[in-house]
């Protein structure tokens, strides 16, 4: 029996009924019970309205749920909480990779897991951390890699890892919502008399938002050489293009020389 043979039709999306449901591996570690909770109540006022993702596991009498995993949970929810009567999730069949003829998995996944992550839902500082961490320990990503398949810069990527040493209570207190994901990246790299004040401050109820307080003492981490130059080729780069008019020549030109200021502070001898 095919693939196409195995589930319930719902137009051009398969039913996968709920015993058949197997999550892959998420970057998303957290799920906020009252996020769950919203978007329950949402799915029994106008019920399952966006696919999930995912494909047949390799036994062939599961279906692995790429994506679409809050909303699973969600309906999980509504019937356990809200008297839903939910039985199957739809999703459509994800695309194999062209070169491996596979679905995506291990790193591919998390990194695109990551950037859905920014565009709905927004993964808590932890989560990101804990999974960039996999990618570089694992999977043998560079910082700067990274930082290029999601979108921003190499500082983010080292203050989001420099989180995982941030105190439990501060932690707990982005989960929860106490404090906002910015600040949250500006407490970590600050001083450990700052990281108390705000701890006490969210043990009093206050929440912290990123221009709560001035964390400009808390000292970001240096580049390593490696980091400046490649930042200085991608500078290079869009200076030398054609197209470039004079103020962004002007606007590279300074990248660059600030670039070079780090890379001379990083090793005096250069």
């Amino acid at each position: 029996m095919g693939m196409k043979d195995q589930f319930d039709r719902a137009g051009n999306k398969f039913k996968i009924p709920f015993e058949m449901v197997i999550l892959a591996p998420n970057a998303r570690k957290t799920f906020v019970q009252e996020t769950i909770a919203v978007l329950a109540n949402l799915l029994m006022l106008q019920g399952q309205r966006e696919a999930g993702k995912g494909y047949l596991h390799t036994d062939g009498k599961h279906f692995v749920v790429t994506a679409g995993q809050r909303r699973y949970k969600a309906m999980l929810y509504a019937n356990d909480c809200m008297g839903g009567e939910f039985k199957h999730i739809e999703c459509d069949l994800e695309e194999k990779d062209p070169t491996t003829g596979k679905p995506p998995e291990g790193p591919e996944l998390m990194i695109r897991q990551m950037v859905d992550g920014t565009t709905q839902e927004k993964l808590c500082a932890e989560d990101q951390a804990i999974a960039i961490k996999e990618l570089i320990e694992k999977h043998g990503f560079s910082k700067s890699e990274i930082a290029r398949r999601l979108g921003c810069t190499d500082q983010h990527i080292r203050d989001l890892l420099k989180f995982l040493e941030a105190p439990y209570d501060i932690k707990q207190a982005v989960k929860k919502g106490a404090i906002s994901s910015t600040a949250a990246l500006k407490i970590a790299r600050a001083r450990k008399e700052v990281q108390e004040e705000v701890a006490e401050r969210v043990a009093r109820g206050e929440r912290v938002k990123n221009a709560d307080v001035d964390f400009n003492d808390g000292k970001q981490s240096p580049m390593t050489p490696k980091e400046v130059m490649a930042q200085i080729k991608i500078a290079d780069k869009y200076f030398n293009l054609p197209k470039s008019s004079d103020k962004d020549r002007a606007k590279y030109r300074a990248m660059i020389e600030a670039f070079r200021i780090t890379q001379r502070q990083a090793d005096p001898l250069k």
